[in-house]
């Protein structure tokens, strides 16, 4: 007989916050990185940002698609977060300087605006829109920016 034991884990937004700094953290940083790529020849030896240019860093793409992932569900548990991404600016650069991951976090921004908004209080809801407006004008003019 197999007995499972079920634990309720629950998240303060402190806890919270903390998991999204260590995200943010490796989003982008490149190296060290572990490399599982198959390749068929000397041209595609590529940098982790060439073969994952949206989930290049921590230590291995798929570190970083589970980042990914924990920083919109902490997002959505917790909407008052200050690392919420689409806000964030590492060493003065959006999280990524692509094109199509600065469209990419256009359609994030939008779709997390749509779950969220009837979420956000009355009293919040003017600075929140005012912040949505912020986030993708900046990552419109970014993605206008970008030369790839």
């Amino acid at each position: 007989m197999v007995h499972l034991l079920a634990v309720a884990l629950s998240l303060d937004a402190g806890a919270a916050s903390h998991f999204a700094r260590l995200a943010l953290k490796c989003a982008r940083q490149e190296y060290p990185n572990k490399l599982e790529h198959v390749m068929n020849g000397a041209h595609e030896v590529l940098s982790p940002r060439a073969l994952h240019p949206a989930f290049y860093g921590c230590y291995d793409w798929h570190s970083t698609v589970h980042g990914h992932w924990m920083l919109a569900r902490l997002l959505r548990q917790f909407p008052q977060l200050h690392t919420n991404p689409v806000n964030v600016i590492v060493a003065e650069k959006p999280i990524r300087a692509a094109r199509a991951s600065a469209q990419w976090c256009l359609d994030v921004i939008d779709l997390l605006w749509k779950n969220r908004e009837r979420r956000i209080s009355e009293p919040e809801r003017d600075a929140a829109r005012a912040a949505y407006d912020r986030a993708i004008a900046k990552y419109q003019q970014i993605k206008a920016d970008c030369e790839n």
